[in-house]
């Protein structure tokens, strides 16, 4: 039974993606030539794919607090690939992510499509070439959502806040947005259901995903912005106020 469940959400995922592809694709066609109109048709777009493709997965998602309008800058702790889709189902954002993310199946031509910025982890001199991309994407009026720890977790704990990313919202005291992110699902092993933290490839955990008949994600978004010439004392601030909302990934009572 879950093995014809995941077989039947992958088809209708790959189906809504092409059609979400094709669709994206013809209506830039008659307003190539104007990017705030691009900005709001990708943002539209966007939201619409990440809100049905929850609805696909059976991921019931609950938020508290309200999302910034962009532009803006957000973080969040970071548990799944799955967490991006949850913000771009609230925000239409612009994606961090590292560039592996760029050759997944499904996902890397969404990613690339919807104008994801990849960073390479492994060349610290990609970070003045990310940060240039995130101030001409506020500056453009987009949202802008990335994670700070850099990886992924299993849930149980808001790990430490990498600062590299935040140097120039801290040379310019742009206010930076905060929220936080966890999962529940059926199963005592909650966080290896959704949370991907483990060596677990990103074709099998999809898969396991969707095989599960029902989870619910929780994205609270904090109350207040944050403002700090110092990138460091910037990211100790947010990781701070990411802890003091945040919830463990746990099993849903039945």
């Amino acid at each position: 039974m879950t093995a014809l469940r995941a077989s039947v959400r992958l088809i209708a995922f790959l189906l809504f993606l092409m059609v979400s592809v094709i669709l994206y694709l013809l209506g830039n066609l008659p307003i190539a030539f104007s990017r705030p109109l691009r900005i709001r048709w990708r943002q539209f777009m966007t939201k619409n794919w990440a809100r049905i493709t929850l609805r696909i997965l059976n991921i019931k998602m609950t938020t508290s607090g309200y999302p910034p309008k962009p532009p803006f800058c957000l973080i969040s702790n970071h548990l799944s690939y799955l967490d991006a889709v949850l913000f771009q189902a609230q925000t239409g954002c612009v994606l961090v992510s590292k560039s592996e993310v760029a050759n997944w199946p499904f996902i890397g031509i969404l990613s690339k499509l919807v104008g994801t910025i990849f960073i390479d982890r492994n060349r610290s001199q990609d970070v003045l070439r990310v940060n240039e991309k995130l101030e001409k994407a506020i500056q453009e009026g987009e949202g802008i959502v990335f994670f700070p720890e850099g990886t992924t977790t299993d849930g149980q704990a808001v790990g430490p806040f990498k600062s590299s990313l935040l140097h120039g919202f801290a040379m310019s005291a742009y206010p930076v947005h905060f929220a936080a992110v966890s999962y529940s699902t059926p199963f005592a092993d909650a966080s290896s259901a959704l949370c991907w933290w483990n060596d677990v490839s990103f074709v099998h955990h999809f898969w396991s995903v969707l095989k599960i008949k029902s989870s619910s994600a929780f994205l609270r978004f904090g109350p207040t912005p944050i403002v700090d010439s110092d990138r460091k004392n910037l990211a100790n601030e947010l990781k701070k106020k990411v802890s003091m909302i945040f919830t463990k990934t746990h099993q849903l009572s039945t």
